[in-house]
């Protein structure tokens, strides 16, 4: 498991700019600018040209995507802003043969399925100074879909369909934060909520006159609460640091008992 956190910068306040970016591999964009004394925008696409270059190059390979990213930024007062983001991207990924291939490997190249992938995210939270600290609530949606096919002929996609896949993976959330800062203690807490839903969709043929199909699903609630307090000491040299948080679930037959799931 991993993660990945973006920093975006707002917008330019002062007036609408840009770039365009042309090479060998790639064609990207990007607009920035106010929508209006207390708003700024900014917004960005790329597209690849990775699968022409390989083309020429004679590889196998043939990577296909794009991908997009958006911010706005309003300023509701000298304490309060509002952000609106969004990621997203586009992937399809194929196989080719190259002119100069065995048997064997112009097998490999049309057993793999064409791949054909998009996913998001995107949403808007709320940033407010209080005393001592600030708090966000922010509230997001974030969307994967896998999808693959397999033909009898997958260089022109024709013949038989052997294997599909379409599969979803989607989680909408809503969080809060508290963060504060008193005498170099720092205290922070919070609650989320999670409504998850994942489905697939798989039909594959074993052989020539055996083949199956599956469809499956499922969704639930996720909630969880937590608390946090950290301070340095002797010259920011000793750290202390603890804090303690809860989960439940609609899922799992015993995940309603926040008591089962405390840990540090």
């Amino acid at each position: 498991a991993s993660t990945i956190e973006i920093k975006q910068r707002n917008g330019n306040q002062e007036e609408l700019s840009g770039n365009v970016r042309l090479s060998g591999t790639e064609f990207a964009t990007m607009l920035e600018g106010p929508l209006g004394k207390k708003t700024t925008f900014m917004a960005s696409a790329r597209r690849s040209y990775l699968q022409f270059l390989f083309q020429l190059l004679d590889l196998p390979i043939r990577p296909d995507y794009y991908d997009f990213q958006y911010k706005v930024n309003h300023k509701i007062d000298s304490k309060t802003e509002v952000n609106f983001i969004g990621i997203g991207a586009i992937d399809n990924f194929e196989l080719a043969i190259p002119k100069e291939s065995d048997a064997n490997t112009a097998y490999i190249n049309r057993a793999n399925p064409l791949i054909k992938q998009w996913n998001y995210t995107m949403g808007a939270s709320l940033k407010k100074l209080v005393e001592n600290g600030y708090f966000t609530l922010a509230l997001s949606r974030n969307t994967f879909f896998n999808g693959a096919d397999r033909y009898e002929n997958n260089a022109l996609k024709t013949g038989e369909k052997l294997f599909a896949l379409e599969s979803h993976e989607i989680e909408n959330k809503l969080r809060f934060d508290m963060n504060k800062y008193t005498d170099g203690w720092k205290y922070s807490y919070g609650m989320d909520a999670q409504y998850a839903k994942y489905d697939a969709d798989i039909f594959n043929t074993v052989s020539p006159t055996v083949s199956f199909s599956s469809n499956t699903a499922i969704d639930f609630f996720k909630f969880g609460i937590y608390g946090h307090v950290s301070n340095y000491f002797f010259d920011e040299k000793f750290l202390i640091s603890g804090g303690v948080r809860a989960d439940i679930n609609t899922f799992t037959k015993n995940g309603l008992n926040p008591l089962q799931t405390i840990s540090p």
